[in-house]
């Protein structure tokens, strides 16, 4: 009777046993996607943030091939084939991991220095600028790219954001080549109805459900995105804008 009993109970378990795991692999495979698509739709696809001037992007570009540059905050990239990388965090591709208000490179060495969305996570940037300026050759470029209306990221290594009157204070005694607004607010607001529409959480931890969502309800405001190049010229506009870029270049003097 007993052997009856336990072979209708493993019957009934089996199955039980069987929906248990699904549904655990299920929730398994929820957190593992979310993080992906997250990184998918706020990064590489059309909800990804659009440059709208990309002057500073082209002045790097024009310079010759074999101009010794520096990439200041570099991450695990690096902006062209002969820069020289360096980042707090040791990645791969940086070359000096050091700290930024005391570069390992003498005075006047570089023809460019290349800083994009780093100067936000510097708890000293008056003293990285002093930096980035000490180790200009007379006559190289700093590029510059920081946040305006940007959420806190990187936190707790998340400190400031700067107009461009703020990054020409920061960058005085160069000579200004070029400065302008990099990302509108067209690329501000998207981001603000997708946060509203999710619950305010944090979509880079949750799973795929929740950013599936917010792919569902994005989708429907990346037309705002483009907006920025028709309403570029209007009074306001840059004074509600995403970025900005300054261009310095070091007197020969």
């Amino acid at each position: 009777m007993i052997s009856v009993i336990s072979f209708g109970m493993a019957i009934i378990s089996s199955p039980v046993r069987g929906v248990r795991q699904f549904f655990q692999t299920l929730v398994r495979k929820n957190r593992e996607l979310g993080p992906r698509i997250f990184a998918w739709w706020w990064w590489r696809s059309v909800n990804r943030p659009h440059v709208l001037d990309s002057t500073y992007q082209d002045l790097l570009e024009s310079l010759p091939e074999d101009a010794v540059g520096l990439d200041l905050g570099s991450g695990n990239s690096r902006i062209r084939p002969g820069a020289v990388t360096v980042d707090m965090e040791p990645y791969p591709n940086v070359d000096h991991v050091c700290d930024a208000t005391k570069l390992p490179f003498p005075d006047n060495h570089f023809e460019y220095v290349w800083s994009n969305a780093v100067l936000e996570h510097v708890r000293y940037p008056w003293k990285v600028a002093a930096e980035i300026k000490r180790v200009l050759k007379p006559g190289g470029v700093a590029i510059i790219q920081t946040p305006f209306f940007e959420s806190v990221h990187g936190w707790p290594e998340d400190y400031y954001r700067y107009t461009p009157n703020g990054l020409r204070a920061l960058f005085e005694g160069l000579d200004e080549v070029a400065s302008g607004t990099s990302a509108g607010p067209g690329q501000v607001l998207p981001d603000l109805i997708q946060f509203y529409l999710t619950g305010m959480v944090d979509l880079q931890q949750r799973g795929a459900l929740l950013n599936l969502w917010s792919v569902f309800v994005g989708i429907w405001f990346v037309p705002i995105r483009y907006m920025d190049r028709i309403l570029r010229n209007r009074p306001f506009f840059w004074k509600l804008s995403r970025a900005y870029y300054y261009v310095g270049r070091k007197p020969a003097n």
